[in-house]
């Protein structure tokens, strides 16, 4: 089972990184999976990622330190980080 199929309690907050990452990819809203590198397959520059952190920051209701998506090469990376914070 990978990140994004988890059951229970984080589901709801994996939902939560995935929809931020798609709101904020080059393809506005495209499908987002776990193995989707977040520069090469989404998009996702430096502004980009500060822009994600501050949005997951408003819908998740906790920190989110910029280093944490900067270091992030993937959603899963991404969620791993996230998802049981």
């Amino acid at each position: 089972m990978d990140a994004l199929d988890r059951p229970a309690g984080g589901a709801a907050r994996v939902g939560v990184i995935t929809a931020a990452v798609a709101d904020h990819a080059r393809d506005k809203g495209c499908a987002v999976h776990e193995g989707d590198l977040l520069s090469a397959d989404l998009g996702y520059d430096s502004l980009s990622k500060v822009e994600l952190a501050v949005d997951l920051e408003e819908r998740l209701g906790i920190p989110v330190p910029d280093s944490v998506v900067t270091r992030a090469r993937t959603v899963g990376d991404l969620v791993a980080a996230l998802a049981g914070a």
